[in-house]
């Protein structure tokens, strides 16, 4: 089956990483306080993850620490 352009275009796609995961070794996660209640509608949305800690990502000193697994929900 021949592929459509729309798929051609898909596959040549290349997410964007922001720079500061270019280095793994040296991000940090740092746990973010939930001062914001969230909105019912998300809450249902994500009813095993929404209590779950918020992090932020921020850069810290180069070490060897195990390898980080990073999933992103926008």
């Amino acid at each position: 089956m021949e592929m459509s352009f729309l798929q051609k275009i898909r596959l040549q796609y290349k997410p964007l990483l922001p720079p500061i995961l270019y280095t793994l070794s040296a991000v940090s996660l740092k746990p973010i306080s939930q001062s914001k209640h969230l909105d019912p509608r998300i809450r249902s949305l994500f009813p095993h993850t929404q209590a779950q800690t918020a992090f932020e990502i921020v850069r810290s000193p180069s070490s060897k620490t195990a390898p980080l697994r990073i999933g992103v929900v926008f």
